[in-house]
């Protein structure tokens, strides 16, 4: 009885501070017949969910979702050198493989699409601070310039 009168008394509590069971999944952002889709990931820790998601876009699509035509704009071997939140803002350093794509200024929409959606997926987060190298400051593809905290609204067509 003690057991029970416990766990009414935790699951209360949770209830008035506000506290909620958080998401075991995650959205991750890929293409797949040249439009933006979210495919489900497993959220394995509930430490940072933002660190959880961007490690798994990333790695790309599974064998099964590439199987369906899921692909992404993402050049293999991009990699975080640290992802971080302040705030409604993921700040999301990476790699400079990233400059490796192939294409336009459409391929560069894309691969901004494909970060900034996975991460403002995560509840709370409303931006993406995108960074290469540890600079907030550079351009992607012809012209595509990174220097401010981008939302979803600044990169719909």
């Amino acid at each position: 009885m003690k057991n029970i009168k416990l766990i009414f008394f935790v699951i209360l509590l949770a209830g008035l501070c506000g506290c909620s069971v958080p998401n075991k999944g995650v959205k991750v952002y890929y293409f797949q017949a040249g439009k933006l889709v979210a495919v489900e990931r497993e959220l394995p820790t509930i430490e940072n969910p933002v660190v959880v998601a961007i490690d798994q876009l990333l790695r790309g699509p599974n064998e099964q979702e590439a199987a369906n035509g899921v692909t992404t704009k993402i050049p293999a071997g991009t990699r975080s050198r640290n992802v971080d939140v302040e705030g409604h803002t993921a700040i999301v350093d990476l790699n400079s493989t990233l400059l490796e794509y192939q294409g336009g200024s459409d391929e560069a929409k894309g691969i901004v699409a494909q970060i900034v959606y996975t991460a403002t997926s995560v509840r709370g987060i409303k931006e993406v601070m995108l960074k290469l190298q540890g600079s907030d400051q550079f351009i992607l593809g012809p012209g595509y310039a990174i220097d401010h905290p981008l939302t979803r609204d600044e990169i719909k067509d």
